[in-house]
């Protein structure tokens, strides 16, 4: 299960253990279309067998840059690019 905290990042709680991302700052913008980015990146992560961390962290950084975007269905390549490794996976117990 995943859920998305909004501006807070997204809670994981999957068979191989339960991670809390943490965004590095908030992105402001429009967020229509950010949950769908968020689950393509999820999506994209299954598919090609990324780790739950590297998967979520890249979810996050779709969905901010979706948020980022003047359009909605659309994302802005370089806030992905840049915030992508910025933002924070924590396991949690």
């Amino acid at each position: 299960v995943v859920v998305s905290l909004g501006a807070d990042g997204l809670v994981a709680v999957t068979a191989e253990g339960t991670w809390r991302v943490r965004m590095p700052y908030p992105v402001a913008g429009n967020p229509t279309g950010a949950g769908d980015a968020v689950v393509a990146g999820l999506a994209q992560g299954l598919v090609t067998g990324v780790p739950w961390p590297d998967r979520l962290r890249t979810a996050a950084a779709l969905g901010a840059a979706a948020v980022a975007a003047p359009v909605a269905g659309d994302f802005d390549v370089t806030l992905f690019q840049s915030i992508r490794h910025r933002i924070d996976v924590q396991e949690e117990e």
